[in-house]
């Protein structure tokens, strides 16, 4: 046995060196798979921090966008609302103006129309105080002649010829022979 304890004490020293090595290397593999498990941790949790932060910047860029549209919204609702506004507003004004020109042409056309009723009245009464006078002028010229014609009867005899061509009326006649008679009478005496 003696013989071979130094053999068994060098074997048994290579396999504990052997075994010290396969431990160092399964440490070292140990080591190794935990440090890969702790990167690919690492990894993981880096991974899952950035699918997370991707998902708030996600989530934030929605909110944002939705912001955003609803203020959109809001804005073209505002400016749809003032524009509507502007148009009534205008459309008021408008109707006022051209109510405003109706009226204002209503009572031109009653001025006009007062105007000319006016000057077709003026018009009237000038015409009617022209044929007035016109009538007033022959009816004085008619007389004046028939005066003439009266004055210049001195016999009963220009009596029956001024009856006869119907330049004195028969009470004319009458009234002028009565007058011949007296005055002939009264320079008689």
């Amino acid at each position: 046995y003696q013989e071979m304890l130094p053999a068994a004490i060098s074997a048994k020293i290579t396999a504990i060196e052997k075994l010290e090595i396969m431990l160092n290397e399964r440490i070292d593999a140990e080591d190794e798979q935990a440090r890969i498990k702790a990167e690919q941790e690492a990894e993981s949790a880096r991974i899952q921090a950035e699918r997370e932060e991707l998902a708030r910047l996600r989530a934030a860029e929605e909110e944002r966008q939705a912001d955003e549209r609803r203020i959109a919204e809001e804005a073209r609702r505002d400016a749809e609302a003032k524009l509507a506004a502007e148009r009534q507003r205008q459309e008021a004004e408008l109707r006022a103006k051209r109510e405003q020109q109706e009226r204002e042409a209503r009572e031109a056309k009653a001025l006009r129309d007062a105007e000319e009723a006016r000057i077709r009245a003026e018009r009237d009464a000038v015409e009617k105080q022209k044929a007035e006078l016109e009538s007033r002028r022959r009816e004085e010229e008619v007389k004046q002649r028939k005066a003439e014609t009266i004055a210049a009867i001195t016999s009963i005899d220009d009596v029956k010829e001024a009856l006869k061509l119907m330049k004195i009326l028969p009470d004319e006649a009458i009234d002028k022979a009565y007058e011949i008679g007296f005055k002939a009478g009264y320079e008689a005496e």
